[in-house]
């Protein structure tokens, strides 16, 4: 997707979505039919991602590493005992260890204060996911129809999601983005 507000040659977001999938469902009454995926949920996932909800730990191997400069994501993920992923050494066995532990958080102020002090679980599984562990919010804790499904990892057939909801809301300000409250509550 292309900003006409951008002065450069660069898009801001670019996302790349499959029309010739035949299970996409284009209608906008939340009715999905049994099997499909509905397309709108995808593009506001992405959206998503292409505003900062997305960190830059990768693991290779034995390896773990953050890029440099951290992303603003990279800030707010920390350990279950609050120890900021950032702090680790690149390359180190412990970064790697708490990449797949299970046990990663996003911890903002205003994250916090949707859940009651409590931080929100990312998806950290203990066999890496290139392009899904650490950037998206935990399946279990944010199941399917409730606050915070919006970026889990998996969009499953004929769910239906129209709003970002209050934990994702509150994940996009601490990373920067001005949000109103979710209307829905």
């Amino acid at each position: 997707m292309r900003s006409g507000l951008c002065a450069s040659d660069s898009a801001d977001i670019d996302a790349a979505l499959n029309n010739s999938i035949s299970g996409w469902y284009f209608g906008t009454d939340g009715a999905v039919p049994a099997g499909s995926y509905d397309f709108m949920s995808v593009v506001l996932h992405e959206l998503g991602h292409g505003l900062g909800f997305m960190g830059s730990l990768s693991v290779s191997g034995a390896e773990a590493r953050l890029d440099a400069p951290l992303w603003a994501f990279d800030r707010f993920v920390e350990t279950a005992g609050g120890i900021g992923v950032r702090t680790l050494a690149a390359g180190s066995a412990e970064l790697r260890s708490v990449a797949v532990s299970g046990e990663l958080f996003f911890d903002g102020p205003s994250s916090r204060k949707v859940l009651k002090g409590e931080r929100a679980r990312l998806h950290a599984p203990a066999v890496w996911e290139p392009g899904s562990s650490y950037s998206h919010t935990d399946e279990a804790t944010f199941p399917p129809g409730t606050d915070g499904s919006l970026m889990t990892p998996v969009l499953n057939a004929g769910e239906w999601i129209r709003r970002p909801g209050a934990v994702i809301l509150g994940m996009l300000t601490d990373l920067g983005w001005p949000t109103l409250p979710d209307p829905s509550g």
